[in-house]
């Protein structure tokens, strides 16, 4: 039950963090404005997405210090979830024992 909570954790002190800079901050009418812009054209979320990727494109191929690609090893670029590979193979059903 803790890795479920775990993962709410992150979410729960974004939009807390996005609600008290919206009551305290002076600006925060354009704040809730943009909020609003987000939430009603789908278009804004494709050019966030899109931003995203590229700077994260940059960022890997600038300080990523691969010299061939022998070095690339496609298991190390996996999750690190510290599940195991028998929890993919029955479709990450936990089971109990009591």
């Amino acid at each position: 039950m803790s890795t479920g909570l775990s993962r709410v954790y992150p979410l729960i002190g974004l939009f807390s963090g996005y609600v008290i800079m919206l009551l305290f901050n002076p600006v925060r009418v354009p704040l809730r404005d943009g909020l609003r812009c987000v939430l009603r054209y789908k278009r804004v979320w494709l050019t966030f997405v899109l931003l995203g990727s590229a700077y994260f494109v940059f960022q890997f191929s600038t300080f990523t210090p691969i010299q061939s690609t022998a070095d690339v090893d496609p298991r190390s670029l996996r999750w690190q979830t510290g599940i195991g590979q028998r929890s993919w193979r029955s479709g990450g059903k936990r089971r109990c024992r009591h």
